[in-house]
């Protein structure tokens, strides 16, 4: 019997796992592994990433060891990927979101794709993830492959949230991304898929782009990843021991994130600020690892906080942190602060968390966010850009009743069941990539 290739192509989740795409990888990895018997028993899977070195401050050991398990087991194998860039880090991985790096990563791809696979009629589907990911549709026109299917999951794009083009890269990524998106329309062998309803509409409107709502892999969580640490109860200690200078009776304002202008840190601690005298007791504390390539953001940020009794910022990505926040009873409120964030995880995993807490969520109302909450599940910051507004729904949330905070957490513990990424993964497995691998289509 022939063989049949599955493909999963990605910057970040193989090897790494520090934004919002890897965990969506690292998640689809953990499903198809204990999901091996639901592929053809002649499937191989192979993991596709830049290469990176084990020494890297950023490498993963725990997802490198669940993305080979996959590869092994399935008679497949990991594959690195060359951009050229040259540095170890995040910025690296990405291409430095240099359309010219993402094209060295996709005809890297479709070299070595023509080299493990030659059989040329063989079935193979490709997953292709985030925006580096979309110029295989163009160099994949010169491999051989007779039954190649590709899915493109963008994830971002260059023009996000009413952003104005300003600068010569941010033109050559929306010229990049428009030639991809009109090659995919044109190719019945080539699927364009978004992770939302606010997504599939932004890929629409702002760029004509054809795009099937039917076609989605909602984005979620994987339940069990977080089975024990979402039962626990964080004591003060705790708390004081990632954050020192907290005393035994502050109260909490947490928010957490990668360090990206995009995540809207900035005018929320600025809102936070102008108002904070009134609240002597409260603290907010921000996790925002500095690994996204935005020092300078960073900076910003971090001037604000330096220095001050009611600002603690926090440069580290362990999940361990915002995990012990969401846990603790000192928490009062939890912001979810980001200015563009098309399938964001941070609103589900603050739902995930709200059960038996009493924190007030208070949300930006843009993009995937949206699609997260009830209208009684969150209080919303309707313009995240201005900190007067920030200001003003701290207020209505350090001021909320508790039986009233209680409400909305009983009602987001229980409607985070929507988000469940195994069932929604396994619906599109089912629907889409196993039809084209056994030609039952």
């Amino acid at each position: 019997m022939k063989n049949c290739h599955l493909i999963i192509a990605a910057h970040d989740g193989i090897v790494t796992n520090y934004t919002g795409v890897g965990t969506i990888i690292r998640n689809t990895v953990h499903i198809l592994n204990r999901n091996r018997s639901r592929l053809p028993r002649y499937c191989r899977v192979y993991l596709a990433t830049i290469a990176l070195g084990t020494d890297s401050p950023i490498f993963n050991n725990d997802c490198f060891e669940h993305a080979t398990e996959l590869a092994v087991a399935t008679g497949g194998r990991l594959i690195e990927l060359y951009n050229g860039t040259s540095e170890q880090d995040t910025d690296s991985m990405w291409g430095n979101g240099q359309a010219r790096h993402w094209a060295m990563s996709c005809c890297s791809l479709a070299s070595c794709i023509s080299v493990i696979i030659p059989e040329v009629t063989e079935p193979v589907v490709a997953l292709c993830h985030d925006t580096d990911f979309l110029f295989f549709q163009i160099v994949k026109r010169q491999l051989k492959l007779q039954r190649l299917h590709s899915y493109f999951f963008p994830h971002s794009t260059g023009i996000n949230h009413g952003s104005i083009i300003r600068s010569t890269p941010d033109r050559i990524r929306v010229e990049y991304e428009n030639s991809c998106f009109a090659s995919i329309a044109e190719d019945p062998n080539a699927t364009l898929c978004t992770t939302g309803k606010w997504f599939t509409s932004h890929l629409s409107q702002v760029y004509h782009a054809k795009v099937n709502p039917q076609n989605a892999l909602p984005n979620g969580l994987l339940f069990d990843l977080y089975a024990d640490a979402v039962h626990a109860k964080s004591t003060t200690q705790a708390l004081r021991e990632i954050c020192p200078s907290l005393d035994e009776d502050s109260r909490i304002i947490f928010s957490w994130g990668r360090c990206s202008r995009a995540k809207g840190f900035l005018p929320m601690i600025q809102g936070w600020i102008r108002i904070s005298e009134d609240y002597k007791k409260h603290v907010m504390v921000i996790q925002m690892p500095d690994q996204s390539g935005e020092p300078e953001y960073y900076r910003e940020v971090a001037r604000i906080a330096e220095g001050r009794r009611d600002c603690i910022l926090l440069n580290a990505f362990t999940p361990a942190i915002w995990q012990t926040f969401l846990r603790s009873l000192s928490t009062d409120v939890v912001c979810i602060p980001s200015l563009a964030d098309p399938s964001p995880h941070t609103p589900l995993e603050a739902k995930l968390f709200s059960k038996e807490m009493n924190y007030c969520i208070v949300a930006s109302h843009i993009d995937g966010i949206v699609e997260c909450f009830g209208s009684d599940e969150a209080v919303f910051v309707f313009d995240p850009q201005k900190p007067a507004e920030w200001s003003w729904r701290l207020r209505d949330a350090l001021q909320m009743e508790s039986a009233t905070k209680a409400r909305m957490a009983a009602k987001n513990a229980a409607s985070v069941r929507n988000f469940n990424y195994e069932d929604n993964f396994l619906k599109f497995l089912n629907g889409f990539v196993l039809p084209h691998l056994t030609n039952e289509q």
